[in-house]
């Protein structure tokens, strides 16, 4: 990199020579309900109170991928949060390529270009707010997608409990599918037991639509599709 011009827009800094052609460093959303986990490992804790100076010191590193200000010192990041000794709520910044992830409330990691919801709404009511977005709800097709939301939620999401997933068998019970078109693979990781008709909060309703537990290995259970839960949206 051949200058320290940042740059700032809704949501996220850039840095690069001419801006944004590079990097920039997406604010993690909603960023205000981020906890830290149980890793300890710190890239580097300099004393730094701008966001600018933070963010060119990650660019900096190439194994930095994330970065906070806490207390006038900036703390780099790697593929893991930071100690849970950190009590207060900060804001992250994600650290990605430009060309990643249009959209300022989506962040890239590994692969994944994905919104975790602040709110909490019905399966459809999810849906339609992923495809104004101009995505849709998050399918987990393959053992490797799987594997990667799981990092990605350990990393910066740890206190979602369940959140809904794009397959459903809405148009015919016992047909599961996935909801995006362009998906071809039949790979449906149910947990055991699931998928039963059933939802224990909703004991009168059928259930049609997915959803996955973050701390049951991501495995689909069956639920009824108007309960309000949080989701998570992909482009």
């Amino acid at each position: 990199m051949k200058s320290d011009r940042t740059c700032f827009t809704k949501g996220y800094i850039c840095l690069s020579l001419d801006c944004c052609t590079q990097w920039i460093f997406k604010e993690l959303f909603p960023s205000k309900q981020w906890n830290p986990s149980t890793t300890s490992f710190y890239l580097f804790i300099q004393p730094l109170t701008s966001l600018e100076e933070c963010s060119i010191t990650c660019t900096g590193n190439p194994r930095c991928r994330a970065v906070f200000i806490h207390e006038n010192t900036c703390v780099g990041l790697s593929s893991f949060t930071p100690n849970s000794k950190l009590i207060s709520i900060v804001r992250t910044f994600i650290k990605q390529p430009q060309d990643e992830c249009n959209g300022w409330d989506f962040v890239y990691y590994n692969g994944l270009c994905v919104l975790v919801s602040a709110i909490e709404l019905d399966w459809f009511e999810a849906r339609t707010y992923c495809e104004n977005k101009n995505g849709n709800l998050l399918v987990l097709d393959s053992e490797q997608k799987v594997n990667d939301t799981k990092e990605f939620l350990k990393t910066y999401y740890r206190y979602i409990r369940s959140f809904y997933v794009g397959a459903s068998d809405e148009k015919k019970e016992g047909d599961w599918k996935w909801i995006t078109k362009t998906t071809i693979s039949g790979y449906l990781n149910f947990s055991s037991g699931q998928p039963n008709n059933s939802d224990v909060d909703h004991p009168n309703n059928v259930a049609n639509c997915g959803v996955v537990f973050s701390r049951s290995e991501l495995g689909l259970y069956d639920v009824f599709c108007y309960g309000k839960r949080k989701f998570i949206c992909e482009m």
